[in-house]
């Protein structure tokens, strides 16, 4: 039996936190579109997920090439959505960690905060050019568009904060290792 959900999340760990909780109640994750997921009964935490960013899209020679080792290392993709791949493996009791080195883990936050910053910047420029226009024409239709600018913005500017904080001390960290 399939069961379908719509959930919006603007974090990853907090979407891959809860595509496991559904796991743990015996829901796995069969398919993804954007705020859209298919789940099938199975036995409860018979599948661990994780979500990751990928240097490029799905469709590129590198990305396909770390996908198939992947696969080849029992891990199941299950849905792709521009850079990003949500991956499934059976529960064996040791864990599903892609990344487990310190430079890994610096590539992967850099990886995601060179995607959030280009969105932050688009949205706040939009949201300026709509006050700009809202204080010269005070029409409604610019207060709709300033808006949703704000929120993004602000939305996008928490994530920045909270990854590059993240960023930051593993950036810290591989130098004292050093």
């Amino acid at each position: 039996m399939q069961k379908v959900m719509y959930k919006v999340f603007f974090d990853y760990q907090k979407e891959e936190a809860w595509i496991n909780e559904m796991a743990e109640l015996g829901l796995s994750l069969l398919a993804y579109s954007p705020f859209r997921y298919v789940f099938e009964r199975t036995e409860k935490s018979k599948h661990l997920f994780r979500i990751e960013l990928l240097k490029y899209r799905p469709s590129h020679p590198e990305s396909e090439q770390y996908l198939e080792f992947l696969e080849e290392n029992d891990v199941k993709i299950v849905a792709t959505s521009l850079r990003w791949v949500f991956l499934k493996k059976e529960n064996d009791g040791n864990g599903f960690d892609l990344i487990n080195d310190l430079n890994t883990k610096i590539l992967h936050y850099k990886r995601y905060l060179s995607m959030v910053v280009p969105l932050f910047l688009i949205n706040f420029f939009a949201f300026i050019i709509n006050l700009m226009l809202f204080s010269s024409t005070r029409q409604s239709a610019n207060v709709f568009a300033l808006s949703m600018n704000f929120t993004v913005s602000v939305i996008l500017g928490v994530l920045f904060i909270r990854f590059y904080r993240k960023y930051a001390k593993l950036k810290r960290e591989a130098i004292v290792y050093e």
